[in-house]
């Protein structure tokens, strides 16, 4: 039996002790910012992980074994849990949807024509006020708070690599104009 080691984020799937998954430095950091991507070994369960968990908050479950865990722990402290696979800074390079990552890999990151309406989604424990006052230190830009997410409006692409390192950022894509499915199916029958 082969066991599936890839952790299956929104930005990609990958193994992170396998080959494959080298980030780029520039959506890297090596800042703790207390969010942690951390993937348990295969066939360990809460129970084992209590120790860990009564010291962090769990901020989202990942496909294969993994969590993105809140906590005042370092990634140091983190690794010495004998349950713990990996554990790394929750990278900005996992903040991006593919499609904005397609732009950074096609080098187009610093093209200021380049403007997207992004849906930035926070971490649920965000300061959305917070992180309203950095966006704006980037540029006078238009936005809409909402829940636990910021609809940016015409943003410059030139700035998506400090928009992704705003600390309580959990996922930035391009937000697409809703469309009524109503009339699309109408579209389909007719």
């Amino acid at each position: 039996v082969t066991v599936d080691n890839n952790i299956y984020l929104k930005s990609g799937i990958f193994d992170p002790l396998g080959a494959g998954q080298k980030l780029p430095s520039e959506l890297t950091t090596d800042i703790e910012t207390g969010y942690f991507l951390v993937q348990f070994n295969p066939d360990e369960n809460v129970e084992t992980a209590k120790a860990l968990l009564e010291k962090a908050e769990i901020i989202d479950f990942v496909p294969q074994n993994t969590l993105v865990l809140k906590t005042d722990l370092t990634k140091d402290e983190i690794k010495k849990f004998s349950f713990v696979r990996f554990v790394d800074v929750f990278q900005p390079a996992y903040k991006l949807s593919p499609e904005l990552r397609s732009y950074y890999d096609a080098g187009k990151l610093n093209d200021e024509k380049i403007k997207f309406d992004l849906f930035v989604t926070v971490f649920a424990n965000g300061n959305l006020d917070e992180i309203e006052k950095q966006i704006i230190l980037l540029g006078d830009f238009n936005l809409e708070k909402s829940g636990d997410s910021i609809v940016i409006f015409n943003f410059p692409l030139s700035k998506l690599l400090d928009l992704i390192k705003i600390k309580d950022v959990l996922y930035v894509e391009i937000k697409f104009p809703e469309e009524l499915m109503n009339a699309k199916a109408g579209e389909i029958i007719n």
